[in-house]
């Protein structure tokens, strides 16, 4: 990786952070806040469009599109059932004709502004390495990693969650309309499949590739796209941090060379240790007006409609009915935790008709005080298992992929009938013993110090 030459003495260096989304930037947190106090480099975030007022008061640099930014960005309005939805909206000429380009122009002009952008910033904010979520999300995150290596700048990746090849086909076939986006039955995309083997990918009797036709040429085209997308940190990324040596092993097999894995532990699971002390239990108790050693079963709230999985319509009426279940398990309290994505005023009102609890705290902060977890498939399932809490996983809403294979502790429900059944009997069933937990999520206390020491390292001896 071609070096240039570093800003001057009295010009510091600064950790970049680019979060994909809210909850990706709340892994990295702990990252962040442990670099400003060390003191060594500065902190930059870079936050295309969601808001975290929270980071004004953190001292961070803010970065945006336009340049630094003085203040953090509004809100806007994400897909839901707003007032305004489904009211077609009058588009300009110059919108009209850009729909009118050719999908790979269209994305090649698009992804050149965001990779010029890119460029740009980094000779504004000088960096010394780049902390992302991934590496492959083609847009910001490829741009920043593209710039990056052009100024041997490395890059960490801090995966916020879970992925396989399998569980990102699922999300591709989930789309009503994959054959079009992503199906290779499509001559133009049979051709790039033909071309570039590794962008497609067979599941089952269907082969998908990883994004539109367009969309990878054009990212292709400008070096923006990983050779093996389908893998996290296989291609793009220096280094990869991984939870466990359970998911240090996934990503090998996976196809991430081994010497860009770094075993570190996950920095919100330092948040358990804290929550494991007696008085925050009567804290959150209290709280939550749980009465002491009432058992309470927690809920990772799935995001349906956020991630458009399914229409709005339809995501409320399995809210409808999954909180109705919830609400059936006899003699223990239930704990809803929604996904930051996730905006609780909307959910609120359901929760309160079904009588059940709605979290103000985060998840990791009551999942050492639960009975029992219930959750989709996620990366919170690892730090719930490491635990020793009894899983049920909802199965049934499309995202029908494994990550973890049949484990005892972790009962699959695929059909819906069994929910009720599969929920009482976790309740009931006992913590697993610890010689089952600790292959599943490092919880010493000293994960944020790791991936800290793993980015410094890097810096240092880049790959």
């Amino acid at each position: 990786m071609a070096k240039t030459p570093l800003p001057s003495a009295s010009e510091k260096l600064s950790i970049l952070f680019v979060p994909l989304h809210g909850s990706a930037f709340l892994e990295m947190l702990p990252v962040a806040e442990q670099v400003r106090r060390d003191g060594r480099y500065g902190v930059s975030v870079f936050l295309e469009k969601w808001d975290t007022p929270a980071l004004a008061e953190k001292g961070f640099m803010l970065l945006g599109p336009s340049g630094i930014r003085r203040m953090p960005p509004v809100t806007r309005t994400t897909a839901s059932e707003d007032a305004t939805e489904g009211k077609p909206k009058r588009q300009t000429l110059k919108q009209r004709l850009w729909r009118l380009l050719p999908e790979t122009v269209h994305e090649y002009i698009l992804l050149r502004s965001r990779l010029r952008r890119c460029r740009a910033l980094l000779r504004q904010c000088p960096a010394a390495a780049i902390v992302t979520s991934g590496d492959r999300h083609i847009g910001w995150e490829t741009g920043f990693i593209r710039a990056g290596h052009e100024r041997g700048i490395p890059c960490l990746v801090l995966p916020s969650g879970h992925s396989n090849p399998q569980s990102l086909v699922q999300q591709r076939l989930a789309h009503p309309a994959w054959k079009k986006l992503y199906g290779i039955r499509r001559p133009f995309h049979r051709f790039l499949a033909g071309l570039f083997p590794q962008w497609a990918y067979a599941y089952g009797n269907r082969r998908v590739l990883y994004l539109t036709g367009g969309r990878l040429l054009a990212a292709k085209l400008l070096g923006m796209v990983p050779p093996n997308p389908w893998v996290l940190g296989g291609s793009m990324a220096d280094r990869v941090a991984a939870e466990s040596e359970r998911e240090a092993a996934a990503f090998r097999e996976q196809g991430c060379p081994p010497e860009k894995i770094a075993i570190t532990g996950r920095p919100s699971a330092d948040m358990l240790n804290t929550a494991m002390q007696p008085s925050m239990e009567e804290m959150m108790r209290e709280e939550m007006h749980i009465p002491a050693g009432k058992k309470f079963l927690l809920c990772a709230v799935p995001q349906l409609g956020e991630h458009g999985l399914l229409p709005w319509d339809e995501h409320w009426q399995e809210m409808e009915w999954l909180f109705a279940t919830l609400a059936g398990v006899p003699d223990v309290a239930i704990v809803l935790s929604l996904h930051p994505k996730s905006d609780p005023a909307r959910y609120r009102a359901l929760a309160e008709r079904h009588g059940l609890i709605l979290a103000t705290r985060r998840l990791a902060e009551l999942l050492p005080w639960c009975s029992a977890f219930c959750a989709t498939f996620s990366s919170t399932l690892s730090m719930a298992m490491a635990l020793g809490k009894p899983c049920a996983v909802l199965g049934f809403y499309r995202l029908i992929y494994n990550m973890h294979g049949e484990v005892p502790g972790m009962d699959v429900v695929s059909d819906k009938s069994l929910l009720p059944e599969t929920l009482r009997k976790a309740v009931e069933t006992p913590p697993a013993p610890p010689s089952e937990r600790s292959r599943w999520a490092l919880l010493d206390g000293h994960c944020t110090e790791r991936v800290v020491q793993a980015l410094y390292d890097l810096i240092s001896h880049p790959a």
